[in-house]
């Protein structure tokens, strides 16, 4: 965020002015029990994947930058009064991966989208260590990496009384890997590869000293070299640059290779890059079937794509179901998504999972326009719409021009990170400005038709952007469970939580003749856990009915919602007082 003055414009004449310093807002996810769920564009991340978000350097790593990016910052830095916990988000786009053939290598990169196609790759020689070295450079993130001393893996070498001695590394000619690494002394190694199933070894003159089997028991490098150190006149030693215990399987071909008292490596190239870019953010390699990996110059991967732009987002909807999340922003101005959308929570609702949707408009839409939004949505209770439109002071120092759908994620992280049943109403946002400042009569009409508004405050004690209230484009009074935000929010926790308890408890236990007192006073339990909680006012204990017939039990009760303020009647009169003296 940013350092902001109220009042914005400068004034010569006396006045007070208040600064506001925001720069402490960090974008770390707070406690919450209604996780967020965001879903836009974004130049990262997997496609079709769902991420946990916890943190903005996190979202970063994963999805670069775009709409989905800053919609994560405000769900966390939009309010002063609370942010969002945890964050579910996903990119909308198919987007492809780069590759690149080149040196007996396949590289594709880890991210996806088109800047995928400005990673650019080589493999050289580093003739003081005789090893390679591996270069990944991407400009756009200013990134440019080496990987050093690759390839010699460990050495070997004979101090004995024979005349020479030697290592040899065979290989399996159908799968490429290695079998067998074959310690000789006295002699030298023919060797004679046939297929996958046996490797005929003769030795001319020669003994061999041991014969280690690279694919049942030695299957790592620690394991050979401890075994060779504790062989008579052997010795072995790990390469000192990195980390080098690679599967013995990547070990390259060697023939014979002279180790007479002095030291010679064992190699494995493929195996080592493998092992020492495991955790690398920007690309992973295969081998080419055949052949050997071998230097190239600084290559540019290519094929990268964003992908052609999603019509319909049902489909992706999908994958947030079972996820645990509850408040869904698509972001997007879509009438088409929005309607989408709320079928999606609406059909996860019924099957016991509760969600709910915060769509947004575009910028600066007329009342029109939104009356046409909410025509769309058909009096969807679990849907709410936002109207307004404005600009967000961001992290990094941009003035962000947000439509009412990137808006709605700053709503939802105010919504998530509220006590269950608490209201938005009134609440504030960080807003720098927005795009149309209504009238009261304006926002009226918007409040009664179901859609969500931001109103600029300026009196006497502050200037601000609070929301107008929590409704929802179900614009019927008389249910506030539906026409509330908040009243349906607490009932879908209540219900949803007294299903979980009431199944964990006595779905699948016998009935006794006390059953129905049990679950009674077990109902009793649980409401009076949720008045303590804030989640409900109360409930009258004597309405509580319980009957059991046969292996069912009807239970019947009545319970005070908590409610949310929404107008205060004063009646103040003034009268004459008489001094007198």
């Amino acid at each position: 965020m940013a350092v902001d003055t109220f009042p914005r414009k400068k004034i010569s004449r006396p006045h007070t002015s208040v600064t506001v310093d925001t720069s402490q807002l960090s974008g770390v996810a707070g406690a919450s029990e209604k996780t967020l769920m965001l879903i836009g564009q974004a130049d990262g991340g997997e496609p079709n994947t769902v991420y946990s978000i916890r943190n903005i350097n996190q979202a970063k790593r994963v999805f670069r930058s775009g709409e989905l990016l800053d919609a994560i910052e405000l769900a966390w830095t939009g309010s002063p009064d609370a942010t969002a916990g945890d964050i579910l988000a996903m990119r909308i786009e198919d987007a492809t991966q780069a590759t690149l053939e080149k040196g007996g290598l396949k590289i594709k990169s880890n991210i996806h989208g088109s800047a995928a196609n400005d990673i650019q790759v080589a493999l050289e020689d580093n003739n003081i260590t005789k090893s390679k070295r591996l270069r990944i450079v991407f400009a756009k993130d200013g990134v440019n990496k080496t990987y050093d001393n690759l390839g010699n893996i460990f050495q070997i070498q004979y101090k004995g009384s024979e005349s020479n001695a030697s290592f040899s590394v065979l290989k399996d000619s159908e799968t490429g890997l290695a079998k067998k690494l074959v310690l000789v002394t006295g002699g030298t190694l023919d060797i004679t590869e046939i297929g996958s199933e046996h490797v005929t070894l003769e030795s001319d003159e020669g003994t061999i000293v041991k014969e280690y089997d690279l694919e049942k028991v030695y299957t790592d490098v620690n394991s050979i070299v401890k075994d060779i150190n504790n062989l008579p006149d052997f010795e072995a030693k790990l390469s000192p640059f990195g980390d080098k215990n690679i599967e013995t399987k990547y070990l390259d071909k060697a023939q014979n290779v002279d180790i007479l008292n002095k030291f010679a490596y064992v190699t494995g190239l493929y195996g080592d890059i493998i092992k020492q870019l495991e955790y690398d953010e920007l690309v992973t390699f295969e081998t080419v079937s055949g052949q050997d990996v071998e230097t190239f110059e600084l290559t540019s991967l290519e094929g990268a794509s964003n992908g052609e732009p999603v019509v319909s987002w049902a489909e992706k909807f999908q994958h947030f179901a079972n996820e645990g999340g509850y408040y869904l922003v698509p972001l997007t101005d879509k009438e088409s998504v929005h309607a989408e959308a709320g079928q999606f929570v609406r059909e996860r609702s019924d099957v016991g999972e509760p969600m709910r949707a915060i769509v947004g408009g575009g910028t600066k839409e007329n009342k029109e326009k939104l009356f046409s939004r909410v025509a769309t949505l058909q009096s969807n209770p679990r849907v709410s719409l936002i109207g307004s439109s404005g600009t967000f002071a961001m992290e990094d120092g941009r003035a962000l021009k947000t439509p009412g759908y990137m808006v709605a994620s700053a709503v939802a992280g105010l919504a998530c990170g509220l006590d269950i049943g608490e209201s938005i109403t009134f609440k504030n946002l960080y807003l720098l400005n927005l795009d149309t400042i209504l009238d009261g009569s304006e926002l009226d009409q918007l409040n009664e038709n179901g859609i969500i508004t931001i109103q600029f405050v300026r009196n006497r004690t502050e200037t601000s952007f609070r929301i107008v209230e929590d409704v929802t484009t179900f614009n019927d009074k008389t249910d506030p469970v539906k026409q509330e935000m908040s009243v349906g929010e607490a009932n879908d926790f209540l219900v949803s939580e007294l299903k979980v308890s009431l199944d964990n408890k006595f779905i699948g236990t016998r009935t006794f003749n006390t059953s129905a007192s049990l679950i009674k006073d077990h109902l009793i339990s649980y409401l009076n856990r949720k008045v303590k909680d804030n989640e409900i006012q109360g409930f009258t204990a004597e309405d509580i009915q319980v009957i059991v017939e046969g292996n069912q039990a009807h239970i019947a009760m009545t319970v005070f919602p908590m409610r949310t303020f929404k107008k205060i009647t004063v009646s103040l009169v003034y009268k004459q007082q008489t001094l007198q003296a």
